[in-house]
């Protein structure tokens, strides 16, 4: 896969949770970027002129995930900029309530903690194809 021309911002605030995934998608040839929290990750949206593929979590603190998936989803620029991945530890019925409440706005994709390798890397290569 060329997805050596893919960035990914990765927004947990667990630092080991932040470095595995970050060790794991430059293994397979993703440029990587970090936030340790929702803030963080607005920042870097908003001032990445290059489209990202965004892992979020859901529960950070400060701004959450869920905060700053409301605040791109009013906003068009970032909507259309980069396409984004919900990380949650929630049972799937929050998966499912998290993407009906944004799914107008935004495609999300959701990937559920644990994760593993395989169901990572396919998930980020799914809304990788999805950015314009």
């Amino acid at each position: 896969m060329g997805c050596d021309m893919i960035n990914v911002l990765v927004a947990d605030d667990d630092r080991d949770i932040r470095d595995t995934v970050r060790i794991i998608l430059e293994d397979a040839g993703y440029a990587v970027q970090e936030a340790e929290n929702g803030l963080q990750a607005l920042d870097c949206l908003r001032s990445t002129p290059d489209p990202l593929v965004v892992l979020l979590d859901v529960n950070m603190p400060g701004m959450t995930g869920l905060e700053v998936l409301e605040f791109v989803a009013r906003c068009p620029p970032l909507c259309s900029r980069h396409t984004y991945i919900v990380i949650t530890a929630s049972s799937a019925k929050s998966l499912v309530q998290i993407q009906s409440s944004l799914s107008s706005a935004l495609a999300l994709a959701a990937l559920g903690k644990p994760f593993d390798v395989d169901a990572l890397l396919d998930t980020v290569a799914h809304a990788a194809s999805r950015l314009a």
